[in-house]
């Protein structure tokens, strides 16, 4: 079971979901046609439970090559867990990723009963847009105020999201001549002949720097413009 936490109207909402079953971009899909801006606000967290303890699973971006991968465990009222749990990746934990440094311990902060512990992933290939799973499996050893003895063991599937790059700009410096067959042509509401009706279609593409030259084509019956972007430069219309 993952719980994701989305901002829905500037408030938090929590999505839970099951990733054999549906992947997270099909839930936030259902809301494109809609008025309402939903995205993710906080990392995807995957969590498992025994009757011992609680389990909580996500990914932190590190570096552009490295991936943190942090492991919470919460024991339950009246459980004590042994100060060293067994958590183990497969070899390799996941397509695409290697295991740069095992699990280590954090120290909690203040008189907390959770523990969090890390390992570090190494993106080995780039992984395509969309969500990975990486299987933690996990035994740990408990005992309980009547000084009864048990372990907890099973597999935490942290989920590992990739989202696609949004393309960027040639950053190439531009020569400020106009490309050849760079032409825009743009077809207006309304542009006609009239005074300061043109300077104001001027002043209205000024803020875009790909733009080598405008020359505007007035008319009542067809009015349009033809814009001529600047070599290897791009912009958004």
């Amino acid at each position: 079971m993952l719980d994701v936490t989305v901002r829905f109207e500037k408030k938090d909402a929590t999505v839970r979901y099951l990733p054999e079953k549906v992947k997270l971009d099909q839930i936030l899909k259902r809301y494109d046609d809609t008025p309402f801006e939903v995205s993710l606000d906080g990392p995807i967290v995957t969590i498992a439970r025994t009757k011992q303890l609680t389990l909580r699973g996500w990914t932190q971006r590190a570096e552009s090559k490295l991936i943190s991968l942090l492991v919470e465990l919460v024991p339950v009222a009246g459980t004590e867990m042994a100060p060293s749990p067994q958590l183990s990746l497969s070899d390799p934990p996941t397509a695409g990723l290697t295991l740069a440094k095992d699990f280590q311990k954090v120290e909690p902060v203040g008189k907390v009963k959770r523990v969090r512990w890390v390992a570090q992933l190494a993106v080995s290939v780039t992984p395509k847009p969309g969500e990975l799973t990486v299987p933690v499996s996990f035994e740990v050893a408990t005992i309980d105020d009547a000084k009864k003895q048990d372990s907890a063991k099973g597999q935490l599937n942290v989920v590992l999201r990739t989202v696609a790059k949004k393309p960027t700009a040639n950053p190439v410096a531009s020569t400020g001549i106009a490309m050849i067959g760079g032409a825009l042509e743009l077809r207006l509401g309304h542009l006609c002949d009239q005074a300061r009706c043109v300077e104001h279609f001027h002043n209205s593409l000024t803020n875009f720097g790909g733009i080598a030259a405008v020359r505007p084509l007035p008319s009542l019956k067809d009015p349009r413009a033809t814009v001529f972007l600047r070599d290897r430069q791009a912009i958004d219309v």
